[in-house]
């Protein structure tokens, strides 16, 4: 069984899996789409689709390829609470430990993000499943009633200890982690730059609420994965001086190496210092083949994976008439 990320492309599978992993539960407390439209078993791809636009994820559950399961992420503004959501398996699929894997991987979310707590709000009558929710530390709180729904809810929560960060591996000069709540603040001031981001995804500058984004995401993949994006340290004691890592472009098979540095720290070397660590790191833990890939006018980020051991394999166009190269490891390299 592998757990993954799910990717916007997955919206009408995935709501077809829910609708038919809750039928029976519908069926259960006479639920339908006249006394209870917000039932997981009438989940339409719209639901999905509109939920991911206020920040809601998913991750699934795959044997063999095929699709068993699926959990929802809720990230609250608050922050002090993470919502898990519709955890659907199909019945045949059941178990088997599918659902069980599935909450822990939100746990290990919400631990990653540095959120306290993950909450639930079940049927209340469904005893059997609190009775499943508690054996994995769930204890139960409120129990509400709600006009449009013809069940009372109640409310389960469990506490998250916060993710330790241990150093991932060391350069002469950097020492690279998973993130942390704080690096928030360094993330905006690299990828805030607008000549930094010139020549990456829309060449935009990151916004605050595109970083809040994407530390929800690498919550995530850290969860599912094992991987993402990584903090880099300055050995000397002078902080986070920018970012690194490993991440899967519209759930790409590939894992692409990512980097960027604060403009303070740019033309010593350390990119290709932190790109060479971060191949050996991966290498280490068959992860790969791991790729780059950069626009094609971008010389100095050519240089860059050139000087950490990559090549240039591939070219591809792009719609808005930039080429992207495509660099890997040459056959039979080593770059652990």
């Amino acid at each position: 069984m592998k757990l993954l990320p799910a990717t916007a492309a997955e919206h009408g599978r995935l709501a077809a899996l829910i609708a038919a992993s809750h039928r029976d539960v519908a069926e259960r407390f006479g639920l339908n789409a006249d006394n209870c439209p917000n039932h997981p078993s009438s989940c339409t791809p719209q639901w999905l689709a509109d939920e991911a636009e206020r920040g809601q994820r998913y991750l699934v559950a795959r044997v063999a390829g095929e699709t068993v399961g699926c959990v929802a992420v809720d990230f609250p503004a608050d922050g002090e609470s993470l919502h898990l959501n519709r955890l659907s398996v199909l019945p045949a699929w059941r178990r088997r430990g599918i659902g069980e894997a599935l909450t822990r991987a939100v746990l290990e979310v919400a631990a990653n993000y540095g959120t306290p707590r993950v909450s639930i709000g079940i049927i209340a009558a469904h005893a059997e499943l609190e009775h499943w929710y508690a054996r994995l530390g769930f204890v139960a709180g409120v129990t509400r009633r709600f006009e449009h729904q013809p069940f009372e809810v109640r409310y389960m929560a469990c506490a998250v200890p916060q993710a330790s960060t241990p150093t991932l591996y060391e350069t002469a000069r950097l020492r690279c982690r998973r993130w942390r709540p704080e690096d928030v603040v360094a993330l905006q001031a690299v990828y805030g730059d607008a000549d930094a981001m010139r020549w990456a995804g829309d060449g935009r500058a990151i916004t605050a609420a595109e970083c809040e984004a994407w530390r929800r995401v690498t919550a995530i993949n850290y969860a599912t994965r094992g991987h993402g994006m990584f903090a880099l340290e300055a050995r000397d004691g002078s902080g986070v001086i920018g970012f690194c890592g490993l991440v899967h472009p519209g759930g790409q098979i590939e894992p692409e190496a990512k980097y960027a540095l604060a403009r303070q720290h740019w033309g010593q070397g350390l990119a290709s210092e932190a790109l060479q660590g971060l191949l050996g790191w991966a290498a280490a833990r068959g992860l790969g083949p791991v790729i780059a890939t950069v626009a094609e006018p971008n010389h100095a980020s050519r240089r860059v994976l050139s000087k950490a051991g990559l090549q240039e394999v591939a070219r591809r166009d792009e719609d808005d008439g930039v080429p992207t190269l495509i660099y890997a490891a040459a056959p039979g390299q080593s770059l652990a």
